[in-house]
């Protein structure tokens, strides 16, 4: 825990930390979950994982972020031709990669389950922080928000898992979810 108020307190930030500047402990922990979402890589990479991130274009036009956690911390590169069957990591509604990556190693799912030998990928949501981008569209849109429970079923996990089968060079995968009701 340390190490990661090291990270959030000594990075460059564009704000003051005045506790008179009408920081209320709501907003201080606001700031805090932002700056961890947004140094997600960075703490991956401090806990000695290597972490790849790619864009997943929708059909309908959302652009999604995919994690792969291709090895343990203590494993060397796989070639791509491993054996290992991928496991695609999937976060409940309205939640993203982050669910499975803020913790310390030994209870962060993406990284005990990297150790434990899988080729981890972790996908997030659309409308989500990490699912906020679209080709055509702004989050001001009112069209943007214009998808439902489906769309994540029948659109995002398809073009998702293909992805992932893609970049693993594997005919198959592992999934675990969280519940999208």
């Amino acid at each position: 825990m340390f190490s990661l108020l090291n990270i959030l307190l000594f990075t460059p930030h564009s704000f003051s930390l005045d506790p008179e500047a009408s920081m209320t402990v709501v907003r201080i922990s606001q700031w805090i979950f932002s700056k961890v979402i947004k140094f997600k890589d960075v703490i991956i990479k401090y806990w000695g994982y290597p972490i790849e991130k790619f864009d997943i274009f929708t059909n309908d036009g959302f652009i999604l972020d995919l994690y792969r956690i291709p090895h343990g911390r203590n494993e060397t590169a796989r070639l791509p031709s491993s054996s290992s069957t991928p496991l695609l990591l999937v976060p409940g509604l309205f939640a993203s990669a982050s669910a499975f990556l803020l913790n310390p190693p030994e209870s962060s799912p993406g990284m005990y389950l990297a150790d434990a030998g899988f080729d981890v990928f972790i996908m997030s949501n659309r409308g989500t922080r990490y699912g906020m981008r679209h080709t055509r569209l702004a989050p001001s849109d009112r069209d943007f928000w214009k998808f439902t429970i489906d769309d994540y079923a029948n659109g995002d996990l398809p073009v998702v898992i293909d992805r992932v089968l893609a970049i693993s060079g594997q005919h198959s995968l592992n999934l675990i979810a969280h519940s999208q009701v």
